[in-house]
């Protein structure tokens, strides 16, 4: 299964030609989100205790996402329970030390192609090279880490196989992305779904 993450509410936008199989619908408004979609709760910290007073606010069946430039704040976040993602965009900033306990605390890095759209010259260079070392720290640690669109609008969204090539060219392992994601979908849309390796498979 093919899951993208996108950063704003698509609506009646038709999503079936850029060939993923679901999407995960982060905004600051989850319950404004259609039901054909996965729920994400964007949280936009000012700080650490703007953190923690929107991380209250989560509903359980919310898949939450943190995104921020600064890199205590992503530090905490990672500590934190309630958070599933750490999302990416030009500005964010995540130290290896964080990447490192990500496995540990169960909490996905997003790495998607929307920063690169509108960067140019030295920046596009530099976003690159960040990535590559963001990539060779996940595969270190085993992290999870997702490959995305990371879209911020319609006009953000490019096919599954755009996306795929496009990091497969800096080293992402692909399979590991898709079976990250898809542990996440499980968590929040598969009824019978427990924990890593143990679902219900049929009544007693």
């Amino acid at each position: 299964m093919d899951i993208d993450f996108l950063k704003f509410n698509p609506k009646d936008a038709n999503l079936e030609i850029f060939g993923f199989d679901k999407y995960v619908i982060f905004t600051e408004n989850p319950d404004d989100v259609d039901n054909d979609f996965l729920k994400g709760y964007l949280i936009k910290p000012k700080d650490v205790k703007d953190l923690k007073k929107k991380l209250s606010l989560a509903k359980r069946k919310w898949i939450v996402g943190v995104l921020s430039d600064k890199p205590e704040i992503n530090m905490e976040a990672i500590m934190r329970k309630k958070v599933d993602v750490i999302l990416d965009s030009e500005e964010r900033r995540i130290d290896y030390t964080a990447i490192k306990l990500a496995p540990e605390k169960d909490v996905i890095i997003e790495i998607c192609l929307s920063k690169f759209l509108t960067a140019k010259g030295a920046k596009r260079a530099r976003l690159i090279d960040e990535t590559i070392k963001i990539l060779e720290v996940v595969k270190k640690f085993d992290a999870p880490f997702v490959i995305t669109s990371g879209a911020r609008d319609f006009y953000e969204l490019r096919p599954k196989k755009q996306i795929y090539e496009f990091f497969s060219f800096m080293g992402a392992d692909l399979n590991k992305s898709r079976n990250f994601a898809l542990k996440l979908y499980k968590k929040y849309a598969d009824p019978n779904y427990i924990m890593d390796g143990l679902e219900i498979i049929g009544k007693c």
